[in-house]
């Protein structure tokens, strides 16, 4: 594999994609054998936009820097040690690509078991305590940069998470998570706080339609008025002095 510019790889074994627009040679380009189900415009949009950044495959500062906001951010990070499913340090086009699938048309299977990646930060297809809260505590940090606004988060409450899908283990398993979220959907919902927040700093600002309609009212007086003095002074036309003044 030889580095290129930016963070750009040219790969021997993988072929550079030369129509992204036909979605049968997309497929066979990466010998894909599961079907992706985002349309045709949506597939042709991720793919412009993983080309405009790198046209073979690319390592994770150029992912970051195709993520652009987000892409400062430790969830980004994560993502991209998701995607790259080989774990060779760069993701082609097809890795993005399902990615996204899955993420956005997966079955409730699928989903899972990427979500499930997320949390596996050391890649061993186990969760340890210690992978499980630095995963937590840097996306509660994230929230927490993006809103200026702190999350108050305990340890023991996330060690109480932890333990209750692992069933009181040191590990937590696949087929743990996947039971846990089974017998309670809303075990993750706690991490939808930041979603509250955002809503309550929504509502403080918002305004009442009342006060809008006094706030539309004057901004339409003060345009009458402009207008009256406008007219006014196209109307005035100052005298011109005669030759006797």
């Amino acid at each position: 594999k030889r580095k290129g510019l930016f963070g750009c790889f040219r790969s021997a074994n993988k072929h550079r994609v030369v129509n992204i627009y036909d979605r049968q040679a997309l497929m066979e380009n990466f010998n894909k054998e599961r079907d992706w189900k985002m349309t045709d415009e949506t597939l042709i949009e991720l793919a412009k936009r993983f080309q405009a950044h790198c046209i073979d495959e690319m390592d994770k500062n150029m992912f970051k820097s195709m993520m652009g906001v987000i892409g400062e951010t430790y969830f980004a990070s994560r993502m991209f040690d998701v995607i790259d499913r080989d774990s060779d340090g760069t993701i082609d086009l097809g890795e993005y690509l399902d990615f996204n699938d899955i993420m956005m048309n997966g079955t409730e299977e699928e989903k899972k078991r990427q979500n499930f990646r997320m949390l596996d930060i050391k890649g061993k297809g186990k969760i340890d305590y210690s992978s499980f809260e630095e995963f937590i505590f840097n996306i509660i940090d994230m929230f927490h940069q993006t809103l200026s606004q702190k999350v108050e988060t305990e340890k023991d409450s996330i060690k109480h998470k932890f333990y209750e899908i692992s069933q009181g283990k040191e590990i937590i398993t696949y087929t743990e998570y996947s039971e846990a979220l089974s017998k309670n959907p809303k075990l993750f919902d706690w991490l939808e706080k930041p979603k509250e927040i955002i809503n309550d700093i929504l509502k403080e600002t918002k305004y009442e339609k009342e006060t809008v309609d006094k706030i539309l009212d004057l901004v339409y007086k003060y345009i009458q008025e402009t207008k009256e003095k406008i007219v006014k002074t196209r109307k005035y036309k100052p005298r011109r002095p005669t030759h006797s003044e």
